[in-house]
């Protein structure tokens, strides 16, 4: 009876660790899909230009880095931190000056201009740490 109810525990464990381990990155992909792009009018208005409120997050376990967006013809009267949004080359915007955005994290700024931006997915750099090829 001693032995079953060790054989139980350790099958119990088990299961209890497995459980615990899906949010870890362990066999995570990511993709370009898991970039969420989330745009707002604020309701201000800036040199007569409606504002936009834009909230930039990463939807997967694994960090995502040099992010580009594409955004043809980005313009604002609004000053926006290149630290955190900037215009590059081919009509592309770099996220968070290449750092990573680890998932729950948002980057947010805002920009005002006549009308609202189209905000696309480019590409990133898909890091998974702990992740075995």
């Amino acid at each position: 009876m001693v032995m079953a109810n060790k054989v139980f525990f350790l099958i119990a464990f088990a299961l209890l660790l497995c459980f615990s381990q899906r949010g870890n990155t362990q066999g995570a992909t990511c993709s370009l899909s898991d970039i969420g792009i989330n745009q707002t009018r604020t309701g201000e208005v800036v040199n007569g230009a409606d504002e936009y409120a834009v909230v930039i997050s990463n939807n997967c376990a694994c960090s995502q880095s040099s992010i580009l967006l594409k955004c043809a013809g980005f313009n604002t009267v609004e000053d926006v931190d290149p630290m955190l949004f900037k215009p590059v080359e081919n009509d592309q915007c770099s996220v968070n000056n290449g750092r990573p955005i680890l998932q729950g994290s948002n980057i947010t700024f805002k920009y005002a201009w006549a009308s609202p931006q189209v905000f696309l997915p480019a590409s990133s750099v898909i890091t998974c740490a702990g992740v075995k090829p």
